[in-house]
């Protein structure tokens, strides 16, 4: 039996390794770690294996033909010298001597994640660094937010005395960025990587492409995009390799927080090298909020011709969906493609429905997540009681949606988090599930056509759907 310490069982410091891994490589989760190493294998089912024990790498040393291939190929994809490293020296190194075997332009960047580990500062997000050849591409090529107006959110204190919060709060604190990559990440919380993949199965698909052909889109608009940028990069990926794509690519990142629109815009400079022909892409922000988009996006979005919009996070089922369909005829045209991306209740039984989808909100990444809009709420309510112990009040509770009038889609269901305050209940948040044939109805209520729908191999109940407009909305 081994007589090393437990701790020295797994990978040396895979604490530090892992995220450092992920910051170098362009990875968001561990499952974008993976699938980025194993980037020439498709075989999916060695990347799940390869994910389950990468969990395990802590106490656990790699073993098996999996692993072998992976820290192979996590040696070139950090750049080391192939001829001089080898996985086993990745896996035995102290983490000074791990981040020496990087390329010399790599190892500052390495340095400064560990040292905000070492220092327990929440900025080792991926998305909240910006490497220093990252600085030096902005530098050189900068890149414009336009900000479209369109009035102030509501106030915590008004919410407050409606009784329900406005969910743009959860996304609109300087933090939120790294509040958002910390969650994402959870175990707990695997819904952005059930998006991501189902995103892939739809750009991989025939359907895709015979529209994308069709319409021949040279300019995407991601609403309520950021904080998603490995999303961004897939669909980029795709959109670069139609043969129809002219000399540039217009891709506008939309989104209602700053902060996360930012570290989108910023994360896909610093992995501009891990997408071929990002040269060809005019990369921009628009500083807007979704739901009050004007006509005066619709000129400028439509000067190069068919727009596909994108909103492949579950955002649909965190807003009024009438709102949302309005807002995107404003600026949208006949011909425009959109995905869209729900999670859905299709064939679902009551009781795992309400196991499963209560299960994704109630554990202490998501209560970390929501703790300062929740500490506002009692600053509003001049209450002095503790956070933790408040957080441990909130109610979490699945209800048809048509009772709450959280959703306008018929027969869709809703999780509520509710917390009391002085005798009143607060509603925190809402997010809706829906029937897919019921959503997809709803949509051509408002000119948007189904012409393909995918489910997430991680996960059949997340579907990403691709709608055309084909006739004005009501």
């Amino acid at each position: 039996m081994s007589t090393r310490p437990q701790s020295e069982r797994g990978i040396r410091d895979w604490d530090w390794k892992l995220p450092v891994c992920r910051a170098l490589i362009g990875a968001f989760t561990d499952r974008d770690l993976v699938e980025e190493v194993l980037s020439r294998n498709k075989d999916s089912e060695m990347a799940g294996r390869v994910l389950d024990s990468l969990r395990k790498w802590r106490t656990h040393r790699p073993t098996g033909r999996d692993a072998k291939e992976f820290l192979e190929g996590l040696v070139g994809k950090l750049g080391c010298n192939e001829d001089t490293v080898t996985g086993a020296m990745l896996i035995d190194a102290p983490i000074d001597r791990f981040i020496g075997y990087l390329p010399p332009e790599r190892q500052q960047d390495a340095r400064d994640v560990v040292g905000d580990l070492r220092s327990n500062e929440p900025s080792s997000s991926p998305l909240s660094r910006v490497p220093s050849n990252g600085i030096r591409v902005l530098d050189g090529d900068l890149k414009p937010i336009w900000v479209h107006t369109t009035g102030p959110v509501e106030s915590v204190a008004t919410g407050l005395r409606a009784g329900k919060i406005d969910q743009r709060h959860y996304y609109l604190d300087p933090g939120s960025a790294n509040e958002w990559s910390a969650l994402v990440r959870a175990e707990a919380y695997p819904t952005y990587d059930h998006c991501k993949v189902a995103l892939q199965t739809l750009v991989d698909s025939e359907p895709w492409n015979r529209s994308v052909t069709s319409a021949r889109p040279s300019t995407a608009v991601m609403l309520t995009g950021g904080g998603a940028p490995t999303k961004d990069r897939v669909l980029l990926r795709s959109l670069l390799s139609q043969p129809y794509i002219p000399h540039r690519i217009h891709y506008y990142i939309v989104d209602i927080s700053v902060y996360m629109l930012l570290d989108s815009m910023l994360w896909l400079e610093q992995q501009s090298g891990t997408i071929d022909g990002f040269e060809k892409v005019n990369l921009e922000g628009i500083w807007a909020d979704v739901l009050k988009m004007t006509g005066r996006l619709k000129v400028p979005l439509h000067q190069n011709g068919n727009v596909i919009f994108g909103v492949t996070g579950g955002t649909i089922g965190n807003v009024s969906e009438a709102t949302f369909f309005n807002s995107l005829n404003r600026a949208s045209e006949n011909g425009d493609l959109l995905i869209l991306s729900a999670d859905t209740i299709d064939g679902l039984p009551s009781a795992t429905a309400q196991r499963t989808l209560i299960g994704k909100y109630n554990h202490p990444d998501f209560r970390r997540w929501i703790r300062p809009v929740v500490k506002a709420v009692l600053n509003e309510a001049g209450s002095t009681e503790s956070i933790d112990q408040v957080l441990d009040r909130v109610k979490i509770t699945l209800r048809p949606a048509g009772e709450t009038h959280a959703s306008d889609v018929t027969r869709s269901q809703s999780i509520i988090l509710t917390l009391e305050i002085a005798g009143k209940q607060i509603i925190l948040l809402t997010s809706t599930r829906y029937e897919s044939d019921q959503l997809v109805s709803y949509a051509a209520n408002f000119g948007w056509h189904r012409v393909h729908e995918v489910a997430s191999p991680l996960n059949v109940q997340y579907k990403q759907f691709l709608f055309r407009r084909e006739r004005v909305g009501i």
